[in-house]
């Protein structure tokens, strides 16, 4: 789940947490093929690898258009905690986003 970075336990619990995964096993090797995990999931693990490795800048494309709308509160409400820059390019601005963001720019 780390890709062999050196991350605590305690760190890593909570950004699966924050992610919707806490009860996933930390000590577990899930790969893409028989991970048992559902596509929102992997998505979810994506998204927090991305918080571990300290990435300052997110570029996040069309990361929630496949995804529930709980799963997509998740993921906005856990990415805004983490001080990062974060370029989320979407079709569906939620009231969440338009409300936590600093900006939102629109191209038609």
């Amino acid at each position: 789940m780390t890709l062999g970075a050196d991350i605590p336990d305690a760190i890593l619990k909570r950004i699966l947490n924050d992610f919707g995964l806490g009860n996933l096993n930390i000590d577990e090797k899930y790969d893409e093929k028989n991970s048992g995990l559902s596509g929102g999931q992997k998505q979810r693990i994506n998204l927090a690898r991305g918080i571990l490795n300290n990435d300052k800048i997110l570029l996040l494309d069309e990361v929630t258009s496949s995804l529930d709308k709980k799963s997509v509160q998740i993921i906005e409400e856990a990415i805004i905690k983490y001080d990062k820059t974060v370029i989320f390019v979407t079709h569906n601005v939620t009231s969440f986003m338009s409300n936590n963001v600093d900006h939102i720019y629109s191209l038609t």
